[in-house]
């Protein structure tokens, strides 16, 4: 779990660090970070689509996107054949996986601000990382 003041000094230890770096550096980083960074507001609402994981591909997790739609998907199916052929069973195995990706998807629902601020962090390391690399 994302703990928010790490996360948050980070943050703030990048900033500082952006900030003591030379004129064109700086340049270069601030024009990638621009074209790269990702917004917590529209993570959020592409979060509010639940059952179709589209925050993850946002932030280009496709593994977990493909594979939690992958469950929806699947639980939708087993539910839709129990109720189909009055077959609790499948009822049985198509219920707990969609609550179970609607509980991780509301995780990330109500912690986007924290989840997208840490891959932006990530993402300024690496754009840090290349900026001095090619200067």
């Amino acid at each position: 779990m994302l703990d928010k003041q790490l996360v948050e000094a980070e943050a703030e230890r990048l900033r500082d660090e952006v900030q003591r770096l030379p004129d064109p550096i700086r340049f270069v980083f601030h024009r990638e970070t621009n074209k790269e960074l990702k917004d917590p507001d529209t993570y959020a609402v592409l979060a509010w689509s639940l059952p179709l994981c589209l925050h993850h591909f946002y932030l280009g997790k496709w593994n977990r996107g493909l594979l939690e739609l992958a469950a929806v998907i699947l639980g939708l199916v087993f539910f839709i054949a129990g109720i189909s052929a009055d077959e609790m069973i499948l009822l049985a195995i198509g219920i707990p996986l969609i609550l179970a990706v609607s509980v991780a998807e509301l995780y990330c629902l109500f912690r986007s601000e924290v989840i997208v601020k840490n891959y932006n962090n990530k993402l300024m390391v690496q754009i840090l990382e290349n900026a001095r690399l090619h200067s």
